[in-house]
């Protein structure tokens, strides 16, 4: 809870941005997980940019405020990187559906300019 806290994370962003599924991050802080799996534990570490020694012990030097925000930025930075160069994996569902969307109002913005040729 400390690095998120610190980071100015919620439990949802955690999990979104450590690509965990839906209400991890609020599970093993309550610690309805006592033994999360090591994968999980990695991704966190991976997140926050800390050693993975430091997470599962506590020892060694603790992240700072800054170097959590910045390992967090960068983590969205990437993201936005992959979703703007299609890298990121997409369901084939949700893209459809992004597909129609932009479609959708790509077809209105032509009705009502009145150029829909």
């Amino acid at each position: 809870m400390w690095l998120r806290n610190t980071a100015g994370l919620s439990g949802r962003e955690v999990d979104q941005l450590a690509g965990l599924t839906n209400c991890r991050t609020g599970s093993l802080e309550r610690g309805d997980i006592p033994n999360p799996r090591i994968h999980t534990v990695e991704k966190i570490a991976a997140l926050f940019d800390v050693r993975l020694e430091w997470l599962l012990t506590g020892q060694g030097r603790a992240p700072t405020k800054r170097s959590l925000v910045k390992a967090v930025h960068a983590r969205r930075v990437g993201i936005a990187d992959r979703l703007m160069t299609k890298e990121l994996d997409v369901e084939r569902t949700d893209a459809v559906a992004i597909n129609n969307l932009a479609n959708d109002n790509f077809a209105a913005g032509l009705a009502k300019s009145g150029s829909a040729d």
